[in-house]
């Protein structure tokens, strides 16, 4: 090694080296302690520097940054160091990997940096940079992808001391690093639920949440869909882009056959606008389209935006229909809009339950049946009216005995919020709702907002007028109560506007003659 020198050096002269993977918390009680420490006593243990190769009379840092940062915290000018007055670059890296790389309390997130510094000085080459850690190339490899995919959410969150994820492996975080980073933060959002997830159950989660591209409703070739995000098969936020981060696949057809969507986001973007365009293009030919979704609604990773909701109405469950041809007597065309099928047309029956008069057999319809189908047709003039009343509701217009804040939070759990928790600013809706934060009116205004639309889907319904589903019916007399709106009035309104036929009259006394008739005959 080339000559060395003890000097004390001034700590401006110093130069931080680029390749040195330790990361340094200034806010954590050990180093916090050590700059105490440094104030007393000085630093005992000089740090290693070189001339610096461009500047002139500076140093480049090549191992004690933790030291000189410390030294530079506690107000020290100065601090020893052994300087190396003609050493190259190679002797340097040496020095700094012997320093820095092979210590035995490197983090993860340090392990990382070193072997992404590690495969850059060999261009690529993960076993020589796993000969110089003493590790496999896998060990390199998996390390410097959580350096390069890791988002700074993730590097600030497991920083900290507190961390909920102090027991997360590098495994945990490779799994995290190929998501794109707006993915991976909601995930630090889900804390509560994957904080004690064991890998294989982490792994299962995400791939779960990410879709397989070949599934897919619309031509993935398709560029106008998303004019500003272009097609499917040309996005870069495709595991197929980096195969090796998510497969052991080697053959290119499989690799394609498994390529997986990780902007999910852009994915229910598009799910939409496929879905509104087949919905617009069936009704031209379908004017009674009915919107349906053979999975559970649940199981969607996320709601439907509320203009969505607002141009499909309501969506029937599985539980409320059954398939049927396209022939069959009452027969319905349908789109389907979650699940199997998704965004084809379907010819359904809706299930007799559901509805008061959708099914009768044969014959001229009963004045049960007829007076069941006016009802209908009256309770769909209610549901657009409250729809409308309910979009100009205010907070101070809702109907809450107890408590206002508790009966949002109430309503919010009930009934669900607008937007995703992963979308929710719980600290700001928190304090908010707690009165601590100055714009606590503002966040209350926000949340009634967000439940707003959530309300509307209890009722919304979208089919036949003639068919107006039960629960649509009870969950409107619902929402009246909660915003104060008598609806039992607005339907008497609807029953003004809409009223029986004339000829029901001569029906009636026909019907009423033919009863009397059957019970003088049976009296004989």
């Amino acid at each position: 090694m080339s000559d060395a020198k003890y000097q004390i050096l001034n700590v401006k002269d110093i130069i931080p080296n680029k390749d040195n993977p330790r990361i340094i918390d200034a806010k954590s009680v050990g180093f916090l302690e050590f700059v105490e420490s440094i104030k007393g006593v000085g630093v005992l243990v000089p740090v290693h520097v070189r001339l610096h190769g461009q500047k002139k009379d500076k140093f480049e840092l090549l191992a004690g940054e933790r030291r000189l940062v410390a030294s530079k915290a506690a107000g020290k000018e100065t601090i020893p160091a052994v300087v190396y007055y003609d050493m190259d670059d190679q002797k340097a890296f040496e020095l700094t990997i012997a320093e820095n790389f092979l210590r035995e309390d490197l983090t993860i997130l340090e392990e990382s940096k070193a072997a992404d510094i590690l495969l850059k000085k060999y261009k690529g080459d993960a076993k020589a940079a796993a000969s110089v850690m003493g590790k496999t190339p896998k060990w390199i490899q998996m390390r410097a992808n959580i350096h390069k995919g890791l988002s700074k959410k993730w590097r600030d969150e497991l920083s900290s001391e507190n961390s909920v994820f102090s027991n997360f492996t590098s495994a945990h975080l490779a799994l995290l690093a190929r998501l794109p980073h707006e993915n991976q933060d909601m995930m630090i959002e889900d804390s509560c639920w994957i904080e004690d997830m064991t890998v294989d159950a982490l792994d299962q989660r995400i791939t779960k949440a990410l879709r397989l591209v070949t599934k897919a409703a619309w031509n993935v070739d398709d560029d106008k869909l998303l004019p500003d995000v272009g097609s499917c098969s040309k996005c870069g936020k495709r595991s197929s882009v980096q195969p090796q981060l998510w497969d052991d696949l080697t053959d290119e057809e499989a690799v394609k056959k498994n390529d997986r969507c990780l902007d999910d986001s852009c994915w229910d973007r598009k799910v939409e606008v496929y879905l509104l365009s087949q919905i617009k293009e069936l009704r031209k030919e379908h004017p009674g389209l009915v919107i349906i979704a053979t999975e559970p609604l649940y199981n969607r990773q996320t709601s439907f935006t509320t203009e969505f909701n607002k141009e499909c109405g309501q969506i029937l469950q599985s539980c409320n229909w059954e398939n049927s041809k396209k022939e069959a007597k009452g027969a319905l065309p349908a789109i389907v809009v979650h699940g199997k099928d998704q965004g084809n047309l379907r010819w359904i029956k809706i299930i007799k339950y559901v509805v008061s008069a959708c099914k009768f057999r044969g014959g001229e319809k009963t004045m049960k049946q007829k007076r069941a189908e006016l009802d209908s047709k009256r309770w769909f003039e209610v549901l657009k009216k409250l729809d409308k009343i309910l979009e100009k509701v205010e907070i101070k217009d809702i109907a809450i005995k107890s408590d206002q804040i508790f009966g949002l939070a109430a309503m919010a759990v009930l009934f669900g919020t607008r937007d995703s928790w992963y979308d929710l600013d719980y600290t700001q809706t928190w304090e908010g709702l707690r009165g601590l934060t100055k714009n606590a009116g503002e966040v209350v205004e926000n949340l009634w907002r967000s439940i707003k639309p959530r309300l509307a889907e209890q009722f919304l319904y979208n089919g036949p007028i003639t068919q107006t589903p039960e629960h649509s019916i009870r969950g409107a007399k619902t929402v009246a109560k909660i915003i104060s709106t008598d609806i039992e009035a607005m339907f008497a309104e609807a029953a003004k506007a809409i009223s029986e036929p004339k000829s029901w009259a001569t029906l009636k006394s026909e019907a009423h003659r033919e009863k009397t008739a059957k019970k003088k005959k049976a009296a004989i």
